[in-house]
């Protein structure tokens, strides 16, 4: 017996295939759902459904963001629904993660920026620095919070918790200066970074960087391969 021959399937290849040749820049917001579709619907014709729905509820992304009772109202099933809603929660995903990849970067070279002044003549001292970050990457403010080791946390973490909350920080860059020693993390150096992140964790306000300073010279504990995963969660 002859296997019946999905009558679509051709029509389903020409639009994977106009994908691959021109990408979704050259393709309507219809095309790029009722492809979408195919994935969800196997064995559906799902062009008109996808031009009622461009039709009902504007653009694709309208159409990803609309509730998720309303697509089943205009004609997606239940599977159908949630697999839209997946895809326009995962390009959400991707986008937050990748912005705040690229802001984390800028981020960090302004805080370098701005602490190398405040450890410029910073030689005989220690002292322990910040500085704010709103979530656009925006600087809000740069201080001292305290004179001393940066090993001796009971001494200045609340003031790191206390100096973000006051000023509505989403993160912060902190720095500490080495006294005639190359700007190199020591353990302890190591084990003050993870305190502080596992505080700064608690009030939800990102660790972004520890940049350690000495005479002119700094190391960025981030850029570091074997320190960089204390920052990346």
């Amino acid at each position: 017996m002859t296997e019946k021959k999905y009558p679509h399937e051709g029509h389903r290849d020409r639009v994977k295939q106009k994908f691959l040749n021109v990408g979704f820049d050259n393709m309507s917001d219809g095309e790029i759902l009722e492809m979408l579709l195919f994935y969800a619907i196997p064995r559906k014709d799902t062009n008109d459904l996808a031009k009622n729905l461009t039709d009902k509820f504007g653009t694709l992304s309208d159409v990803l963001a609309a509730p998720i009772d309303e697509l089943q109202k205009n004609g997606l099933g239940a599977g159908s629904a949630a697999y839209l809603k997946m895809l326009f929660a995962l390009c959400e995903k991707y986008h937050l993660s990748k912005n705040q990849k690229d802001m984390i970067s800028i981020t960090e070279s302004k805080a370098t920026e701005n602490l190398s002044a405040v450890f410029e003549n910073a030689v005989k001292h220690e002292k322990v620095a910040a500085v704010l970050f709103d979530s656009y990457g925006n600087e809000i403010c740069t201080d001292t919070i305290y004179h001393g080791s940066f090993t001796d946390t009971d001494m200045y973490i609340k003031k790191l918790l206390e100096f973000a909350l006051k000023n509505h920080a989403w993160g912060m860059v902190i720095a500490h200066n080495h006294i005639n020693e190359v700007p190199m993390p020591s353990a302890s150096d190591v084990n003050a970074t993870h305190r502080i992140k596992s505080r700064m964790n608690s009030i939800n306000v990102k660790l972004i960087d520890h940049i350690i300073f000495s005479g002119h010279d700094s190391v960025s504990m981030s850029s570091l391969e074997e320190f960089k995963d204390i920052f990346l969660s």
